[in-house]
């Protein structure tokens, strides 16, 4: 049936929310069929998630955080050793979960991560929304310190060895963007050719380059950003101001979801934990 249309039969369903539509809300474009609300650049507007105008703010501010930290770690390396992650010593400092995410170990390093930054993270920030991109960002973070995390438990010596940058965030980023092109019906192709090219040079260079955070990252990433695409969907009386608390709600969820996955892995590694005496 027609959500919009109560009692009256559904011909197809749209390409962009996946809710059924009569022949009244049916409109053709060239890639199949939307609805009504999705044609409407108003409601096209919500379901993107898109912020028309402004600056993407909070990128740059990443960009400025993540330069200011690798200068003042050059000065200070005390600054490096205390936001770096590494499993052991995330145990009883758990901010390097995300810390990590902000610190680089040489020019290029911080360099190139930066750029992809600046080139992704300003047209995710304007798409999501600034507070929706800051939650997507530290999440992706965490997500790729969570599967170096359960690496431990095929590789016992990881536990001690310390990883940094933001190459989980910039995966998460990538993720994001291919389910919202996923979601939109757009071609995919791009996305996945970039996504392919970067992880094999990750799995190649796996002993310098941490793929780990990469997956977990990425996997993070577009999770979180199916949620809130789903959440962010025009249904018949959900307001705009409902939408943003059911993100918001949504959000504390995958909060709390990824703690207690990351203090049951912790439980796991209780004996080498207490081997190199940090429990």
């Amino acid at each position: 049936m027609c959500p919009r249309h109560p009692g009256t039969p559904a011909v197809g369903y749209c390409k962009r929310c996946n809710r059924p539509t009569c022949s009244d809300c049916t409109i053709p474009t060239e890639v199949g069929t939307i609805c009504v609300d999705c044609a409407n650049p108003r409601s096209r507007r919500r379901f993107t998630l898109a912020v028309p105008g402004g600056q993407p703010v909070v990128t740059y501010a990443v960009l400025i955080l993540n330069a200011l930290i690798f200068v003042l770690g050059k000065i200070w390396p005390a600054i490096y050793n205390a936001l770096a992650f590494n499993p052991a010593a995330a145990y009883t400092q758990p901010w390097r979960f995300i810390t990590s995410g902000f610190v680089h170990i040489g020019f290029f390093h911080l360099f190139f991560n930066m750029l992809m930054l600046y080139i992704i993270g300003a047209a995710v920030e304007k798409a999501a929304g600034r507070w929706r991109f800051v939650c997507l960002y530290l999440l992706s973070i965490m997500g790729g310190s969570m599967a170096i995390l359960g690496w431990v438990y095929a590789d016992n010596q990881s536990l001690l060895v310390v990883t940094v940058g933001a190459s989980g965030a910039l995966y998460g980023l990538l993720g994001a963007v291919f389910v919202e092109q996923r979601l939109s019906g757009m071609s995919t192709t791009a996305i996945l050719v970039l996504l392919g090219i970067n992880l094999a040079f990750s799995f190649i260079n796996a002993g310098s380059v941490s793929w780990q955070a990469h997956i977990g990252g990425l996997i993070v990433g577009a999770l979180v950003a199916w949620m809130y695409l789903v959440l962010s969907r025009p249904r018949p009386g959900m307001t705009e101001r409902k939408q943003t608390l059911w993100s918001i709600a949504a959000t504390a969820g995958v909060c709390a979801l990824l703690a207690g996955i990351t203090v049951g892995l912790y439980q796991g590694l209780m004996p080498l934990l207490h081997a190199v005496g940090v429990a």
